[in-house]
């Protein structure tokens, strides 16, 4: 995907899980076996380790859809910060 249609894909996801209605795409087991081969995700975000900022599911997006990496705290800082 090129980064218009990336933000276009996650803005139309959190649109539908805003309004409450998710489509759940690429979350079966099909789509888990598929990944074995490989994963090639169309987005990353740096997030919270918070359970309650679930990036996938806030975005409607499934297994491989997208790369999350989570931190706790201020475990972002750049080298020799906090």
């Amino acid at each position: 995907e090129d980064p218009i249609s990336a933000v276009e894909l996650l803005r139309a996801g959190n649109e539908r899980f805003t309004r409450g209605q998710v489509l759940a795409p690429h979350r079966n087991m099909e789509r888990v076996k598929n990944l074995a081969g490989g994963q090639h995700p169309f987005a990353a975000f740096l997030s919270c380790a918070d359970s309650r900022v679930p990036v996938e599911i806030l975005f409607d997006q499934g297994f491989g859809d997208i790369f999350v990496v989570r931190v706790a705290g201020d475990g972002s800082n750049p080298p020799g910060g906090g």
